[in-house]
Formats: structure tokens, sequence, C-alpha cells
């Protein structure tokens, strides 16, 4: 909910309608739009160009002024793998649970690529076991 722009000591009264005894946490925030508008030019200017992207994968250009922790908006999952100028790069988590990596100084060209772990094992099993029924078939009707 946002009360707007208020003078210093001004009373904002906020009613709850039917609760029914139910207890409710309130929290109040105040935004500095200076510095808010600072912090986001600094993150503007620092973001990665996307140049393409599919429904895995997404590759771009960024251009640091120094060495830097990247930090995504992406859940942080086993399955991101991160290439630097083509060269994987170390990933982490930020918060315990967004994905991040360090950058150094300089122009590079970023591929995030997201392969779920274990897929390559479970097609290989799902085409051995495949592999199995059909000529399990094939027996069964020489057979018969």
């Amino acid at each position: 909910l946002d009360a707007g722009k208020r003078e210093e000591e001004t009373t904002i009264n906020i009613y709850f309608k039917d609760l029914q005894d139910r207890s409710v946490e309130f929290y109040a925030y105040k935004l500095d739009n200076d510095k808010f508008i600072k912090s986001y030019n600094y993150f503007k200017n620092n973001e990665i160009k996307i140049d393409n992207y599919t429904d895995t994968s997404f590759s771009g250009t960024i251009n640091i002024d120094e060495d830097k922790l990247v930090f995504t908006s992406l859940a942080f999952d086993e399955g991101w793998n991160v290439y630097i100028d083509d060269e994987k790069a170390d990933t982490f988590k930020i918060g315990k649970a967004l994905l991040g990596f360090e950058i150094s100084k300089g122009s590079h060209k970023i591929k995030l690529v997201y392969e779920p772990v274990g897929l390559k094992l479970g097609i290989i099993i799902s085409s051995i076991s495949l592999i199995i029924f059909i000529s399990y078939l094939i027996i069964k009707k020489r057979i018969n």
C-alpha cells in the first residue's frame, strides 16, 4: 500500500475489516528516492545486454569498470552454467537463494545455460530401458 508523500509527524490510520480475531503484522518503510535513483542508475550501467535467449539459455555482453560480483535474479540451481568469454565460471548462492558469479574488469561475452541435473543420465537410462523393452517384445513375438 503506497501511502503517498506525507509530511513528517503525519498520522496515518489503517483499518482492517473482518479480521475475526486474527493477528496482523504490519511494517512501514520509507524510500529515499534520490538513493533509489542513484542505485538504479548504477545497476543499469552494469547490466548484461541480452543478445539472444531461448527457454534454457541466454547470452549477451557486459562492460564492467572494475572486478565485480554479478548478482542475478535467477534462483540458484546446480543446473545453471555460466560462461564468460566461452570459459566456464564458478557460480555460487547469494543470500542462500540467488545465482551469482564473479567477473573481471572489461568487456565480456556472457552466456547462461540451464540443463537440469541428471538430464543426460535420465535420457541414457530411459533409452536403455526402451531398447530392452522393445527387445523383449520382439523375442516374445518370435517365441510365440
